[in-house]
């Protein structure tokens, strides 16, 4: 999927498959900043400026803010380790619960975002599985903002 140029208007759907593709990459390396510079460096064409500022803010707040996430995720688990979930789907976990926890994005949106992502860049089975771990931890905020 190509980036939209920066004087294209862009979705957030673009800076969630941005986000996606730099949380998979500081997954497995430690140097953060060097992984955030390096990466927008070698994007043609750049992303527009709000797709970077919506990639970027969430990306470093979910680097920020990954153990509490995962703690979040673990309590929700039943007889389930979050060690035992595919990398994918738990950086679509922790991203839905960020964009919420961010006022971002409402949580059925969050939700629904997680899910279609899933289904194109996981499996079905794995759509199903982050749809059943999100639904329960935003239920409070489903709840609240209705």
């Amino acid at each position: 999927m190509g980036l939209a140029s920066p004087n294209q208007k862009t979705s957030k759907r673009e800076a969630r498959v941005l986000s996606l593709e730099i949380l998979s990459c500081t997954e497995f390396n430690e140097y953060f900043d060097k992984v955030m510079n390096e990466y927008l460096d070698h994007l043609d064409p750049k992303p527009a400026h709000t797709t970077w500022e919506f990639a970027s803010g969430l990306v470093t707040y979910i680097w920020h803010n990954k153990e509490e996430l995962d703690k979040r995720i673990q309590s929700s688990l039943k007889n389930w380790d979050i060690g035992r979930i595919a990398k994918l789907d738990l950086l679509l976990i922790r991203m839905a619960l960020s964009e919420v926890a961010l006022d971002w994005t409402p949580p059925k949106v969050a939700i629904n975002e997680a899910i279609e992502l899933a289904k194109i860049y996981s499996t079905t089975e794995s759509a199903h599985f982050i749809n059943g771990v999100l639904d329960p931890l935003l239920s409070d905020e489903l709840s609240v903002k209705k």
